[in-house]
């Protein structure tokens, strides 16, 4: 049972080790970009505005740049395309919590493309419980084209500092699970019944 526990610590700190050098190397190919300097003289002087202002704010400018450009009209789409591992962060923690560990990623990358099926071409948010292969659908929470859109709408509002919209969904979403949990409560208390 050590030598186990040795092998796999031993694998996960040679991959942690290939992660960190190949951000290393990166850094290495950029060093000497202004860019990069002002930004690792910031990190340097603890400054974090300093550092958002040298670094991120540049290179969240030129994402969202990119983004307008390719999805126009469509802020909310933007939004998704240029902030997606927030929304990602946000949903895969709700399914974990709240509708089961399992395929839970698979829940959140099906309502993320959900959503932007919904923003650019207005394909309203339906999802197919019938199909042979409904692992990736959620079971208990975010279920409805409303209940996902509020929720969007939430996390939306909270990212520009208005958590209020955030707090509803997420009072909404808890009702949701709370009504399905006792609804399976309800079920396989009749089966036992029949039994």
């Amino acid at each position: 049972m050590k030598d186990q526990k040795e092998a796999i610590k031993s694998v996960l700190s040679s991959i942690l080790a290939g992660a960190e050098k190949e951000g290393q190397s990166l850094l290495d190919s950029v060093a000497d970009d202004q860019m990069v300097q002002a930004a690792r003289q910031a990190a340097q002087n603890k400054d974090p505005d300093g550092f958002y202002f040298a670094f991120n704010y540049p290179i969240k400018n030129l994402a969202e740049a990119i983004v307008k450009e390719a999805i126009p009209g469509s802020h909310k789409a933007q939004f998704l395309m240029a902030h997606s591992d927030f929304v990602s962060a946000h949903l895969d923690k709700v399914f974990s919590k709240l509708d089961g560990k399992v395929c839970a990623h698979d829940k959140t990358k099906t309502v993320i493309r959900a959503l932007m099926r919904f923003f650019t071409e207005g394909t309203e948010i339906a999802f197919n419980y019938e199909q042979e292969y409904a692992y990736g659908l959620p079971k208990r929470v975010l279920k409805t084209h409303e209940s996902i859109l509020a929720f969007f709408d939430g996390l939306h509002h909270m990212y520009y500092g208005t958590p209020d919209y955030y707090f509803i969904a997420m009072q909404n979403v808890l009702a949701e699970h709370a009504a399905a949990v006792r609804a399976e409560e309800e079920a396989d208390e009749g089966a036992e019944l029949e039994e």
